[in-house]
């Protein structure tokens, strides 16, 4: 199965960014469907100007991105260190700690090479499993928090 460097590269992007960071990260993905205008109501040319230039959108390439990302949880903790340095995945306050993790072993072309196998394989093997998005645990784990949240703000 071939994968790009880009979509495992953005996968690890979007399980580590936090906050506005990820929110950027999300609207380079441009999955807004619509006219703001024309959702409104503000006006009657808004239809017409949707209709000349069709949206284009990468639904199914963030779907993607997001499969990624769940088949990257699914590696042991040496590939995953081993890839988020070779993908130059770095988060603020976890730098000197991956630093001081990662082996020098774990750099090596050969052991890079076969992790990435192994997340290639758990992206097709996802993939085969999927019939919808697959929302990875990174995601599911944020929106139970912010339900849970939502939920205390109400009888607060």
């Amino acid at each position: 199965m071939d994968v790009s460097e880009e979509l495992i590269r953005q996968a690890f992007a979007l399980s580590h960014a936090r906050g506005a960071d990820l929110l950027l990260l999300l609207g380079n993905f441009d999955v807004w469907h619509g006219d703001l205008a024309e959702m409104r109501g503000d006006s009657p040319r808004a239809e017409q100007a949707a209709s000349a230039h069709p949206v284009v959108t990468n639904r199914s390439h963030l779907a993607d991105v997001l499969l990624m990302s769940r088949a990257i949880e699914a590696l042991d903790a040496d590939c995953r260190t081993a890839l988020m340095t070779l993908y130059g995945v770095r988060n603020g306050s976890q730098d000197a700690a991956l630093d001081h993790e990662t082996n020098h072993d774990s750099l090596n072309p050969q052991h890079l090479s076969t992790c990435r196998s192994r997340l290639v394989a758990a992206y097709a093997e996802l993939q085969k499993h999927t019939t919808g998005p697959a929302t990875p645990e990174w995601v599911a784990e944020r929106e139970h928090a912010a339900v849970s949240a939502s939920h205390g703000h109400r009888r607060g």
